[in-house]
């Protein structure tokens, strides 16, 4: 399901290609004073805007692919180390103390908040500390392989259970995040560009169509069809 922000930029093109057609319709009586007001630059910025809502669009799918990737490597470690820790203990001369530290490590993966990345907003501060949590469970598996590693007779012919599993399994983990925030970094870029031109740039869209509507109001006798296809038409700025 769509985001409401990004439902929100997909009903402000709408609503902008809507007013168009009412202007166009109005003919000669829609003459505004005011050149940004004109049809043809209202056209030019449902241009531009629509063009900004495309490439974000077109880099969403790569990140989401990249976010469902990591959360495939990550989810079932849980209770892989269920199963991790029996071949552990069944390790001929571990002991209780190493059945502590391999139970600490298990709580410590297990015990970091996730937090999930959105598979469509790569908002700065969740990303930030999504990629905090992701870190931080990798780098303990990284602490699991150094223990399976220095635990002597520790050898088992299940290859879930080999430490080169758990090694690969690191690498993998490493792998997705990295590939992640490749895949992150354009598509923050484009919905900073594509907020500037809607909402926050010194001229943008909305100032413009508030302008025109405002207008197009001004010249509409009250209650009319027109008049009324008019307010409904929303172009308010979003909180920043």
């Amino acid at each position: 399901m769509a985001s409401k922000s990004e439902v929100g930029f997909a009903k402000f093109n709408a609503n902008l290609s809507n007013m168009i057609i009412i202007f166009t319709d109005m003919g000669p009586a829609y003459a505004p004073s005011n050149a940004d007001s004109e049809i043809p630059n209202l056209k030019l910025w449902l241009t531009n805007t629509t063009d900004a809502q495309n490439d974000v669009n077109s880099k969403v799918g790569p990140y989401k692919v990249m976010v469902d990737a990591r959360e495939a490597t990550f989810d079932p470690v849980s209770k892989e180390l269920t199963g991790l820790r029996k071949a552990f203990r069944a390790t001929k001369g571990v002991g209780p103390a190493q059945m502590e530290d391999f139970d600490a490590l298990a709580r410590k993966y297990r015990g970091i908040k996730k937090v999930k990345t959105s598979s469509t907003d790569p908002d700065v501060n969740t990303h930030s500390n999504a990629k905090t949590s992701y870190d931080q469970r990798t780098n303990t598996i990284g602490e699991i392989v150094v223990l399976l590693n220095n635990t002597a007779n520790y050898n088992p012919n299940e290859d879930k259970y080999k430490i080169a599993y758990w090694q690969t399994l690191q690498d993998t983990m490493l792998a997705d995040t990295r590939n992640l925030n490749d895949a992150s970094a354009p598509l923050a870029s484009s919905r900073t560009y594509r907020k500037g031109l809607f909402y926050f740039n010194e001229v943008n869209a909305s100032d413009t169509a508030n302008a025109a509507r405002t207008y197009g109001l001004s010249i509409t006798p009250v209650g009319s069809p027109t008049y009324k296809a008019l307010i409904k038409l929303n172009f308010r700025k979003p909180p920043k």
